[in-house]
């Protein structure tokens, strides 16, 4: 029997509402706050992590156990791809009341803020409900730890924060909301097939407050929006879609006495004023209200017509709009391109984990949708072309004082080397318009690399929230196996394209330009690392300090611009993990005091400190204090500023150890290559043929020299 035709009668013993199926509860995310959407995000469905049918019947979904709890998750809408803004109170909201009729088709004056979409997962939270066409949530936020160590509500809900503005905006206004499925939460009425799945459009009919563990907590009422047909996630064997709708059956609503607010009645007790500003809200004959509450039935069952209602885009959008019909210079490295589409086969939500195409990860489906191979010219990705030199480019770079500086021209190269410690460099070399335009050079190689097969893809989070996510930005490695991606995806160089073993080359010539006289240390290059950026990827702080990894690190930059920042890791700008965090990271007297440091002063008066019979706690204490006035994290002591065809060295065994950088694209599409010497004796023997180069790759004659010829051409053209 459909859930929303029995009676609710049910009760759990801590007080979470469950009609007589046994539906328990509802946990809500606000997966996405955003503002209307922008002709980029009409028609392109959000997949990175949503990567499931959108089945169209039950015939294959079997109905879930009816007695599950379910356990905590919190999930931020940053990570469901989400636009999160902080939005003003919309002027045509009565923000006295909260507690609401059902939705008005009185048109306002302004929106600031819609709710596009909303993710149902695992949660702790009471008086939740899901049924086949009506939805029952609570808002989010206000969540903590309790004296006892439960997750529960530990502040009140605000009737201005942005989400509920929004969701008010969406109710006043008659927007839609897309609601996703995640498969963790076990009071869904039948089991959900795969990690999300998307469930339908809904509207919202209904806002209230109620207490929750002593705190103001926002209720959201949400209506399928289309009831014609049957919902794909009803259990198999409930009742079929009525073909007629009773739409004047409606639960009680009055008008509170007190302070005149209209509220319905929720809840089968009896009828509460639900506004949490008046002195009677949440009481019940003078007493305040009871968890154990069974929802009203005629609540429940209230429906409304939707004739003129329409959601703002697709629920599944046209793969074609997306990609193949929108054709245009850059098209396919813009952020929209990055986003998933829909299998045209079966349905599956299809994250772009592939550089070229779209693969659906459906067993035996096969369908794929090839995204187009725009031809680029790096100035055409690039919008900051004012910073562009004929020869020897000029350095926008930015260090620390603390830092040494050698400045140095090779031919039309100029280079900036870094001393960051002694022994331990990063090196700077600008190419310039002369040098890229050269045959072979960064113009070629950038417009070659995106139609060369080189298997670049997204690799899946070492850790994240949501299993199966993805990393921004793409990449693939050749040559020996290097940990940034499995053994089996590395390609051997036998098997890559001629531009890459041109970066290599040139790799090996920028290496002993950075370090001079130090020929010994440099061992040969037998891998390279390709990653591609598109617009606003960019990766984060990290160190390439793996025990396998040789001292000698060269990346070739090109495309857009971006900037390299190098700051010192936390434990050694600090002497602690982590500043100021009341001693759970206890300040560590043995770490080296490296110049560019926090406090160098006070660190050696700390390590005498430690000398002495001080307790772990005072000495806690005492570097607390010390570093009360720091910023949170290391500042950059070095940022470059690298532009296309630059080329950074880093070398030393400390750049790494003590170290650590980012990289942020300002541009639409960006490679950057890194040339590495693996360790062989770190490499399964089976994988070291991949290493090899091709015969004659090692002959002087074949070797780059930094394009002399056109130096002595530059100086002729003076002349």
């Amino acid at each position: 029997m459909d859930a929303l035709k029995k009676t609710v009668e049910h009760q759990t013993s801590n007080g979470k509402a469950r009609d007589s199926t046994g539906n328990v509860r509802f946990p809500v995310t606000c997966l996405t706050v955003d503002v209307r959407p922008t002709k980029s995000s009409q028609n392109q469905f959000e997949a990175e992590n949503i990567e499931t049918p959108i089945p169209e019947s039950s015939s294959n979904i079997s109905p879930s156990s009816s007695n599950n709890s379910h356990s905590s998750l919190d999930t931020s809408s940053s990570q469901q791809g989400g636009r999160k803004r902080s939005l003003k109170e919309a002027n045509d909201i009565d923000d006295n009341n909260l507690s609401t009729t059902p939705a008005s088709t009185e048109s306002s004056k302004a929106s600031n803020g819609y709710v596009r979409g909303l993710l149902l997962d695992k949660d702790e939270g009471d008086r939740e409900y899901v049924g086949t066409e009506v939805l029952i949530v609570r808002g989010g936020g206000g969540m903590g730890i309790t004296a006892d160590g439960r997750r529960d509500h530990t502040k009140d809900h605000s009737r201005k924060d942005s989400t509920a503005v929004a969701f008010l905006n969406n109710m006043k206004h008659n927007v839609p909301i897309n609601v996703i499925l995640g498969n963790k939460n076990k009071a869904a009425p039948s089991a959900i097939p795969h990690r999300y799945c998307v469930l339908d459009y809904f509207k919202v009919t209904d806002i209230w407050c109620e207490k929750v563990n002593g705190f103001v907590v926002i209720f959201y009422r949400l209506e399928k929006l289309f009831l014609d047909k049957k919902s794909w996630w009803a259990p198999v064997g409930s009742s079929e879609t009525p073909t007629t709708r009773d739409f004047e059956a409606k639960a009680l609503r009055q008008q509170c006495v007190t302070c005149t607010t209209s509220s319905p009645q929720v809840y089968d007790k009896g009828w509460m004023c639900l506004n949490s500003d008046c002195s009677t809200f949440w009481t019940s004959n003078g007493n305040s209200a009871t968890v154990d509450l069974t929802y009203n039935p005629a609540f429940l069952h209230e429906r409304s017509p939707s004739e003129n209602l329409a959601p703002p885009y697709l629920l599944k959008p046209d793969s074609g709009n997306l990609c193949l019909n929108n054709v245009a210079a850059g098209i396919t490295v813009s952020k929209g391109a990055t986003r998933g589409v829909v299998c045209g086969n079966c349905d599956r939500c299809i994250p772009r984990k592939y550089w070229n195409a779209w693969k659906c990860a459906t067993p035996d489906c096969g369908y794929v949708l090839h995204a187009p191979r725009d031809v680029l010219s790096a100035s055409q990705v690039r919008t900051n072309l004012a910073n562009t030199f004929d020869g020897p480019a000029l350095s926008m770079d930015k260090c620390d004082e603390s830092i040494q500086i050698d400045v140095e021209q090779h031919g039309l190269y100029r280079l900036h080397r870094y001393h960051l410690a002694p022994g331990n460099t990063v090196t700077h070399i600008f190419s310039c318009e002369t040098l890229n335009s050269a045959i072979g050079g960064p113009n070629e190689l950038f417009m070659a690399l995106p139609q060369a097969d080189l298997g670049l893809q997204r690799f899946e989070m070492s850790q994240s929230m949501s299993p199966g996510q993805l990393v921004a930005h793409f990449s693939s490695n050749s040559g020996l196996p290097y940990k940034y991606v499995v053994a089996v995806d590395s390609k051997a160089f036998a098997d890559v394209p001629p531009e890459l073993l041109n970066v290599l080359k040139r790799g090996s010539w920028a290496a002993k330009l950075a370090v001079p006289g130090k020929q010994q240390e440099l061992a040969p290059f037998n891998e390279i690392l390709t990653v591609g950026y598109l617009e606003s990827d960019k990766m984060g702080y990290h160190d390439d300090g793996e025990a396998t990894v040789g001292p000698t690190v060269v990346s070739l930059s090109l495309g857009g611009d971006s900037e390299m920042k190098f700051r010192m890791k936390a434990k050694f700008y600090y002497g602690m993990p982590k500043r100021g965090d009341g001693g759970k990271s206890p300040y560590n007297p043995n770490l080296p005091i490296i110049p560019g440091c926090a406090k160098p002063e006070d660190r050696r008066r700390l390590n005498a400190l430690a000398a002495t019979n001080c307790t772990p706690a005072e000495l806690a204490k005492e570097a607390k204090k010390a570093f009360a006035d720091c910023k949170a994290t290391p500042p950059a002591l070095l940022n470059l500023k690298l532009a296309h065809g630059d080329i950074v060295v880093q070398h030393g065994g400390q750049v790494q150890k003590h170290y650590e950088h980012c990289a942020v694209p300002s541009d639409k599409l960006r490679f950057a290559l890194t040339a590495r010497h693996i360790k062989p004796e770190g490499v399964a023997s089976e994988d070291l043929w991949k290493g090899e180069l091709p015969a004659g790759f090692d002959d002087a004659a074949n070797a780059y020299d930094g394009d002399m010829a056109l130096y002595e051409q530059y100086l002729a053209r003076l002349h």
